[in-house]
């Protein structure tokens, strides 16, 4: 079986045994972390448990969504119209030929271990965004329960 050089792949079919457990390992770690630290916080200042919080709470339940990758950054919140405008054209067909010589990215490249050109076709957003609330607020499709509270 052939194995990504990187460790966390999108086909968990191919993640390793170890590369698993080691993700577990750090979310359980910052799960009991981030408990002792606020512990700590609490016992800091003068926190009275029995005097509920400072505003009314809205919330009926929170969902909590720990992934190892998690969402697309693409299409979450911020609709990128560029990617249709300049879907299934190369860099070199945009007025960014080569965005690897940006100065932003340059300054940022100290981070970056591999560059792969691997994809060199630009690819259309895969899901819609719409405007929804009186401040129209453009949500993605996927979320369309979260559009239902955006002037919240």
């Amino acid at each position: 079986m052939k194995h990504s050089a990187h460790p966390f792949t999108p086909q968990c079919s191919q993640i390793q045994r170890r590369t698993f457990l080691s993700a577990l390992g750090f979310g359980v770690t910052g799960m009991a972390l981030s408990s002792l630290l606020g512990q700590e916080t609490r016992a800091e200042t003068s926190f009275d448990p029995t005097a509920g919080p400072h505003f009314t709470p809205k919330a009926k339940s929170v969902i909590w969504v720990f992934l190892s990758g998690g969402y697309s950054q693409m299409e979450t919140f911020d609709p990128k119209p560029e990617l249709n405008k300049y879907a299934g054209k190369t860099f070199s067909d945009t007025i960014y030929p080569d965005p690897f010589k940006d100065p932003r990215y340059q300054a940022r490249a100290r981070s970056v271990v591999q560059v792969k050109r691997e994809h060199s076709q630009i690819m259309p957003m895969q899901i819609g965004f719409r405007k929804h609330g009186e401040s129209g607020i453009e949500i993605t499709d996927w979320w369309p329960h979260l559009a239902t509270c955006v002037d919240d």
